[in-house]
């Protein structure tokens, strides 16, 4: 009977053990500034937000169209624009402007307009557009 409480008792002094050492996180962070997150994301940038799109209707590879809003980036190369599916390349660029120029599309269509923010998490809530 000795035994097997000694067998018993030594069974759950190794498995509580095995349990500590398990939950124990890792000895160094995974992300630190010898080694940068390669992937980061800025949370101090605000979801970029779209007031007004001018115009709301166009022709498609003709048309200029002006989207307001906020949240923008002034670096050309880090905003983001998608009419429907398509990446559209922005003309010109500021803190509250975007100008691009409409992309091909099916005439008599809408589609969503979104824009995105490079180290942001989300992209704006969509615009309608009408191609003519």
């Amino acid at each position: 009977m000795r035994d097997k409480i000694f067998r018993l008792t030594g069974a759950f002094i190794v498995i509580l053990t095995m349990w500590l050492i398990s939950c124990q996180g890792p000895s160094q962070p995974m992300y630190d500034k010898n080694h940068p997150d390669p992937n980061p994301i800025n949370k101090h940038l605000l979801q970029p937000k779209i007031t007004l799109l001018v115009p709301i209707e166009g022709i498609p590879t003709r048309d200029t169209v002006r989207i307001y809003g906020e949240g923008f980036s002034p670096d050309s190369a880090s905003n983001l624009i998608a009419f429907g599916n398509i990446p559209v390349p922005p003309i010109s660029v500021s803190d509250t402007l975007l100008m691009v120029m409409t992309p091909k599309g099916k005439r008599h269509a809408t589609v969503d307009v979104k824009v995105a923010v490079k180290g942001c998490v989300f992209w704006s809530c969509p615009a309608k557009f009408t191609y003519k």
